[in-house]
């Protein structure tokens, strides 16, 4: 008790609170995520956890990371997710978490909520990267030939859009957008950590 027999003020209570809620999450990342890349630009990492997920997710959109609808689990059982989190980027730009998942293939086709796709491919950062992707380029949406190889476009049930996705290509999700797949390009020692892990948990 503070000398006096006074209590502490509000704003000491409140630093203490936070503090302490700052050793909370510091403990839940080191005990439910796995670090597998770090640098002085960028970290990468996976959660274990739902709880982990909602920490490292907070402030974006991925439905992995916020209420708990069982999507975290979902995606935990079917693949492999990824949280990249850039350094000395401004919170709310859209990009400055970047998650990814690659699914199993014996979970595969796996359901995405998916926006319209056509609308997701007018706003990617860099188109060219989703021609070289695709081995066709140009031609990819919906109801194309190039698209069905790829995904299978289940309509709009309840107003929703779904796509199921036909292979294991790794897909990322800007913080901004929890549903608008993009494409992402990542250093290629960034993404051989991401895939021997991934390899490493195949089930």
């Amino acid at each position: 008790m503070p000398l006096g027999g006074s209590t502490p003020p509000p704003t000491t209570k409140i630093m203490s609170k936070l503090y302490k809620n700052r050793q909370h999450q510091r403990e839940i990342k080191r005990k439910e995520s796995i670090i597998l890349y770090e640098d002085e630009k960028v970290k990468v990492i996976v959660p274990l956890t739902h709880q982990v997920s909602r920490i490292y997710g907070s402030g974006t959109k991925w439905c992995s990371s916020i209420g708990h609808f069982g999507e975290f689990e979902r995606y935990s059982s079917c693949g492999v997710s990824y949280y990249i989190l850039y350094k000395g980027i401004s919170q709310g730009t859209s990009h400055y978490k970047v998650a990814a998942f690659k699914p199993f293939e014996n979970k595969l086709p796996f359901i995405i909520f998916s926006p319209s796709v056509d609308s997701y491919i007018d706003k990617l950062l860099n188109k060219e990267l989703l021609k070289n992707r695709y081995e066709d380029g140009g031609d990819f949406i919906r109801g194309s030939e190039e698209f069905s190889k790829y995904y299978l476009d289940l309509g709009v049930p309840n107003k929703v859009h779904y796509i199921k996705k036909l292979t294991t290509d790794m897909e990322f999700f800007l913080s901004d957008g929890a549903s608008r797949i993009v494409d992402w390009e990542l250093e290629p020692r960034i993404y051989e950590k991401m895939t021997d892990y991934y390899v490493k948990n195949d089930i």
